[in-house]
């Protein structure tokens, strides 16, 4: 369900039923029309299967910080042209492990950063067996319509990884969703798939005609070979300043790669030759190429603790007392959790996704779509604590000079009563909330104009939450005076409401949050995510299904 992955996987789709179409066209083999039918009609069920996801989630990039992306943003992470010798020798430029981030060695900087996620996002080690197996391929058989589409592919997500670094992103960026997306380097499984598909023609070129007089295969694995021999050699290390600590881990990498291409072409050759039959040569083959990968990723996700045993903060365990104090008794209570701090130090006093795992209302989390508007602007910390509810929020003990959770007892609650309001542009609304010249507990700040007098009585009332959950939202109030009820949720068009059955708007109110206008008296209030994109998505996802079925019903027998 990622986008970005979505969209790759149609290029690649695209690129790959071009191809055939072009080749169709030349040969004459296939009903041209039937072809770019089948290939339109492919594209459009998984784009209307795909629908009750795609739309909403097109409405929250909308709303989100990533509406506009600059190119800066868009080529974040774009591969280094060098990298293309990790192909050869994996992690020539380091590497990251799950035991420790900390520990990282990937020294490459990407727009003059260093991150660690950099290096997951540019690894595209696919075995130098498969390397050496796909150029013998396409050099033997350039003419070939496995050559030419599959090579045209891997070099364009090759390219296109470039990012920054080439022209050739350049040409795409402006066209539809591609300037939408950062991290060029994600296309790379165009490269990996498609160099895998070429070995394994290579390797059964092996087996259907002698390559005595044919140095195509000594070619395919001499490329790679020299290269290792190269790197071996250290001509690579002071223009790319490899880190001392890191050329022996390389150098011996390296000498791995040049024993199995040794190993390999002699078996390429025996095989080749008809010393050897497929099965055992296959046999063979597998296992080296299964040690060279196992011996270049085993350890990346790997970890000295098991994270769903180990307590926080390293992993995701709680200790039932933990549990029990941060976990909202919903309706009745509820309240949010800040378990990260800035300053004075960084630190994070649960893993990034707890939340999601206890059911505990964190105020951090992980969301790549996150809202332009989600985190009020305020004149300090214990203020903004207050308005998002916050019971329980990490901070630093003077006491024993160590990070604690501190009670918050001055929280304004999930929801709140005022009979003021101010009305604000949208452009000054950050400044209002940042001066802190409104008490907002009896003052709503609203960026629509509504037809409300303000009141100087104090007003009284008593609030109850009867229902809440994911797409559901109830409360019963009593108000002495008109008024407003503002809620410390996140404001998002597709939450409609209704007071007394009847439907009302909800209004953004104090910068992100809703706030709902409301009579004296008693008022049943009842708030529900309502998205018109999830239902036309889901309308056309169950169209698509249902026209499906019947077209595989219809046609099950008859060949189109």
């Amino acid at each position: 369900g990622h986008p970005q992955t979505i969209l790759y996987e149609f290029i690649f789709i695209g690129l790959f039923s071009l191809g055939y179409l072009i080749k169709s066209l030349k040969d004459k083999e296939l009903n041209e029309v039937k072809l770019v039918i089948s290939t339109i009609c492919t594209l459009l069920i998984a784009y209307g299967l795909f629908s009750v996801q795609l739309l909403p989630a097109q409405e929250l990039a909308d709303l989100s910080q990533r509406d506009v992306v600059n190119y800066d943003f868009s080529t974040e992470g774009s591969l280094h042209f060098k990298q293309a010798l990790s192909s050869i020798v994996p992690n020539m430029f380091g590497k990251v492990t799950g035991e420790d981030l900390r520990n990282s060695t990937f020294y490459l900087t990407f727009n003059g950063k260093q991150g660690v996620y950099y290096y997951w996002e540019t690894s595209f080690y696919f075995g130098v067996l498969i390397l050496a197996f796909a150029l013998f391929y396409l050099v033997r058989e350039y003419k070939s319509f496995a050559s030419k589409i599959f090579g045209s592919i891997a070099l364009f997500g090759f390219l296109f990884a470039l990012g920054s670094n080439s022209f050739f992103y350049d040409l795409l960026y402006n066209l539809p969703y591609i300037d939408t997306f950062r991290m060029p380097g994600r296309i790379l499984f165009f490269t990996t798939l498609s160099m895998s598909i070429l070995a394994g023609f290579g390797f059964d070129l092996l087996f259907k005609q002698k390559l005595k007089k044919d140095y195509s295969l000594y070619v395919g694995f001499g490329i790679p070979l020299l290269l290792a021999i190269m790197i071996v050699s250290g001509i690579f290390y002071s223009g790319f300043e490899t880190p001392d600590m890191l050329i022996s881990d390389i150098e011996s990498r390296a000498i791995g790669s040049i024993f199995m291409l040794l190993v390999g072409i002699t078996l390429a050759w025996l095989s080749a030759n008809k010393k050897l039959n497929m099965v055992i040569s296959g046999t063979m083959f597998i296992l080296i190429i299964f040690i060279d990968l196992y011996s270049f990723g085993e350890d990346f996700n790997k970890s000295d603790f098991n994270p769903t045993e180990t307590q926080i903060p390293r992993g995701y365990n709680m200790p039932n007392e933990f549990s029990k104090s941060f976990k909202p008794k919903l309706p009745e209570d509820i309240f949010r959790v800040n378990m990260r701090m800035y300053e004075p130090v960084r630190y994070m006093a649960m893993k990034r996704n707890q939340g999601m795992v206890d059911k505990i209302m964190l105020t951090e989390g992980y969301n790549p779509l996150i809202l332009k508007r989600v985190n009020p602007p305020m004149p300090n910390k214990d203020l903004n604590m207050d308005i998002r509810n916050v019971r329980y929020s990490i901070g630093i003990d003077r006491s024993i000079n160590a990070p604690r959770f501190f009670e918050n007892k001055d929280r304004f609650g999930n929801a709140w009563f005022v009979n003021k309001v101010h009305i604000v542009d949208e452009d000054k609304v950050k400044g209002i909330m940042e001066s802190g010249q409104f008490d907002l507990k009896q003052t709503v700040i609203l960026e629509e104009e509504v037809n409300f007098n303000n009141s100087e009585n104090i007003p009284e009332y008593t609030i109850e939450c009867t229902e809440y959950s994911n797409n559901r939202i109830s409360y019963k109030i009593s108000n002495s005076t008109d008024g407003f009820i503002v809620l410390s949720e996140v404001y998002y068009p597709s939450w409609k409401a209704q007071v007394n059955n009847k439907d009302v708007d909800v209004l953004r109110a104090d910068y992100c949050f809703r706030a709902i206008k409301l009579e004296k008296g008693d008022n049943q209030i009842t708030l529900e995510y309502d998205s018109d994109a999830f239902k036309t998505g889901g309308l056309i996802s169950l169209m698509t299904l249902l026209l499906s079925s019947i077209g595989l019903f219809v046609f099950w027998k008859k060949e189109i």
